[in-house]
């Protein structure tokens, strides 16, 4: 049996690294109240608004037995969250230099925040609606910094750091359920992970798509909503938003990585945006979603005459007639680029 030696100083084995103090300084510079967060999950659970609103009924009531928010989550779960930091921001003036990277580097290919909107109710970060979104976002932020010049004095390995930090307290309180029944927001932090080129410990991407996926039909954002009455303006927008966006990434993924299409169109009752409904987006952003869905519908496509091209081929038929289809459809699309 190997024996384990440990660190009198601090009771660890010797295999177990210190945390840098000084980047734990910058990481836990602001504490976020967890109380509200845990007492919008209870209610968010109690009355589960999301299968009733998406299915067009009105929301349930919670019990006044519900309304006790004594004991909502017991301290095992409630140590894991603050030890790993889940509720502990960096400094002000790092968050909204990630928050701005964010917004430069990841938002302009997946836009899926109002940014208006958002700026507006996180003017405060520590009283934000959804902790897991500007966790995911900081995370995003941190991930992708390396890109462009910013006010951050800090070396690239302190950056690496503080990303992978950031990486696991978003991760945790996805895992531990956070925003669980919380669509926009869920979802928002699903699509940013997916948008981000690779993350840490979840090598499988392919995984990670599905799962964005599943969750999000299993909101409803992939059927059109649009009679919905339960739903505002703003939730049909960002479920179609958030929905063509994964169909986009699916797509893509489908032709990068020959992963196989799983949000196909035939599927999907979503209805998809005209030019002047984007109204979140600027004009570049709008051209550019708008040529990425019209390319993946062209993927689907030719994702569709694979099993047919098999089939010929096993026969002895041609399939250059299917070859010249392909060759035209990617053609049109190149011709109707600006």
């Amino acid at each position: 049996m190997t024996k384990v030696r440990k660190n009198k100083a601090n009771q660890y084995p010797d295999y177990v690294r210190k945390t840098d103090p000084g980047l734990s300084k910058i990481l836990n510079e602001v504490q976020v109240d967890p109380a509200p967060h845990l007492k919008r999950w209870k209610r968010e659970k109690s009355s589960m608004a999301f299968v009733v609103r998406m299915n067009g009924l009105p929301a349930l009531q919670a019990s006044e037995e519900e309304e006790i928010l004594d004991g909502i989550i017991d301290d095992v779960d409630y140590n894991t969250l603050m030890n790993a930091g889940c509720f502990n921001l960096p400094s002000m003036k790092v968050c909204w230099e990630l928050i701005k990277v964010y917004f430069s580097e990841v938002y302009p290919s997946s836009p899926i925040l109002d940014k208006d909107r958002f700026m507006a109710e996180y003017r405060d970060l520590t009283k934000g609606p959804s902790i897991l979104l500007l966790q995911t976002i900081l995370f995003a932020g941190a991930f992708t910094c390396y890109r462009r010049e910013t006010e951050l004095d800090l070396p690239f390995d302190q950056i690496t750091d503080i990303s992978f930090t950031l990486y696991r307290r978003a991760r945790l309180l996805l895992n531990m359920g956070f925003d669980l029944y919380n669509a926009i927001p869920l979802m928002q932090s699903l699509v940013i992970f997916n948008s981000v080129p690779s993350g840490f410990g979840d090598g499988d991407t392919a995984y990670q798509l599905k799962q964005a996926i599943t969750t999000c039909c299993s909101f409803g954002m992939h059927l059109d909503q649009s009679e919905n009455k339960q739903l505002t303006d703003y939730e049909k927008y960002m479920y179609r938003l958030i929905w063509a966006q994964l169909f986009i990434t699916d797509h893509s993924r489908a032709i990068v990585a020959s992963f196989d299409v799983t949000l196909r169109r035939s599927g999907c009752t979503a209805k998809m945006f005209t030019r002047d409904e984007l109204y979140t987006l600027d004009n570049v952003q709008k051209d550019y979603f708008l040529f990425a869905y019209e390319l993946s519908l062209i993927v689907e496509k030719l994702a569709s005459y694979l099993d047919t091209v098999t089939q010929k081929m096993l026969t002895g038929e041609s399939t250059l007639h299917l070859s010249e289809e392909a060759h035209s459809l990617l053609q049109g699309f190149y011709i109707s680029l600006p």
